[in-house]
């Protein structure tokens, strides 16, 4: 579960400072622990989570032996580590938080803390506990009459059957939060129900149906002047044209992205547009745009200290460089990326790297170390049972190499 919307007025966040500093005043440890969340929520809406950390760990400090108030900081604090990546953390104290609002007969407690409960499991890959999680989280808010509570449990379960591969699951579950918030005049809540509808549907190559929702999104956004959003349901759009063959129109988009990244100084967010627009000018072969955009990207990814970008950018770089005929620029690429994902644990896209590099000795007629490569991508992915995929991307390329031995 994440907090939406933009930055909250600077107004509500004095009157909260001001609530905090009559309960201190008044001794009112209940209400120092609501003003301490609400200030942490309004911190966790600007994205300064580690400001609303601190806040949710003193509203648990002040709560003190106050049910409702620990149940709340409790239930805030596993929040803000689930941010964090730390679910086994967060997971005790929720179970905490649930036994309190139970004593309390809190139903909309009990909700929200299924529904962060939910998160936890999700975060360690047990999906069906997540899913049924999520499902108690949404009958609860069912039962207390808050339809966006249900509307926020229902997408999180759209987003583990996506997990899952369970396309069709999820856009049902999809549309359905989308419903709820149209009902209930979210349009922000509306627009992200609708850019995981779109992402559900390319994964099921409906790209009509998924640009509908990504375009029906980005309007919303634009609407409610969310500037975050709007970039990132602009890049969706030029990623789906893109898979289209549609690449005017995919550039158009990722410039329009990028000002909008630019604007919300999103780093990740330039560095994946610029690595999408990369891709989209090799597409048409322009090269030297390419590699400037992959270039910038790469720097991009450096200083945001983002691994997997970088292993990525890297591999685009080398596919340049080797068709441009430079294959020593390219194989320190495919080297580069290689040792990062090994870094990364990332196996298949290790395989990826090997085989490309295989595939810029065979042109340089070094089939001996090609077929060395070949085989050692063909070995990481039957052992990650991606059969198909040696029979689609590697097998070919063994049987080139054998003939060209054999006429040899």
């Amino acid at each position: 579960m994440e907090l939406r919307g933009t930055s909250p007025p600077d107004d509500e966040v004095e009157d909260w400072q001001r609530c905090l500093e009559q309960a201190r005043a008044a001794g009112n440890s209940g209400q120092q622990a609501q003003a301490l969340i609400a200030l942490g929520h309004l911190a966790a809406a600007r994205q300064e989570r580690p400001a609303a950390l601190d806040y949710y760990q003193r509203a648990l400090s002040a709560a003190g032996d106050e049910p409702a108030a620990r149940a709340a900081g409790l239930q805030a604090l596993a929040q803000a580590l689930v941010w964090e990546q730390q679910p086994d953390v967060a997971q005790p104290m929720l179970q905490e938080a649930l036994a309190l609002w139970e004593q309390l007969n809190d139903g909309a407690g009990q909700a929200g803390a299924w529904l962060v409960l939910g998160d936890t499991h999700r975060l360690q890959r047990h999906y069906q506990a997540a899913r049924e999680a999520y499902e108690c989280a949404r009958a609860r808010f069912i039962a207390v009459g808050d339809p966006l509570g249900a509307a926020n449990a229902l997408q999180s379960c759209g987003t583990v059957h996506r997990l899952q591969d369970d396309y069709p699951a999820a856009v049902t579950c999809y549309r359905g939060a989308q419903s709820l918030f149209q009902a209930a005049g979210d349009a922000l809540g509306e627009a992200h129900a609708l850019q995981a509808l779109g992402e559900a549907y390319s994964f099921q190559s409906d790209y009509a149906a998924g640009l509908n929702a990504y375009t029906r999104a980005l309007e919303l956004f634009q609407a409610a002047e969310d500037a975050s959003g709007e970039a990132h349901a602009a890049k969706a759009v030029g990623d789906l044209l893109q898979l289209q063959g549609d690449h005017a129109a995919a550039l158009q988009a990722y410039h329009s992205a990028m000002k909008l990244f630019q604007l919300c100084a999103s780093r990740s967010g330039q560095a994946n547009t610029l690595q999408a627009t990369g891709d989209v000018l090799r597409a048409r072969s322009d090269l030297a745009a390419a590699l400037n955009a992959y270039m910038q990207a790469l720097e991009l990814f450096c200083a945001e200290g983002d691994q997997q970008g970088q292993a990525n950018t890297w591999l685009a770089l080398a596919d340049v460089a080797r068709a441009k005929g430079d294959f020593a620029r390219a194989e320190a690429g495919y080297l580069a990326a290689f040792n990062l994902y090994r870094a990364l644990g990332d196996a298949y896209s290790q395989a990826r790297a090997a085989y490309r590099m295989g595939d810029g000795r065979r042109a340089q007629g070094d089939l001996a170390e090609a077929r060395r490569l070949y085989l050692l991508a063909r070995q990481v992915w039957l052992s990650l049972g991606l059969d198909a995929l040696v029979e689609e991307v590697l097998a070919p390329r063994l049987a080139e190499l054998e003939a060209a031995s054999a006429d040899g």
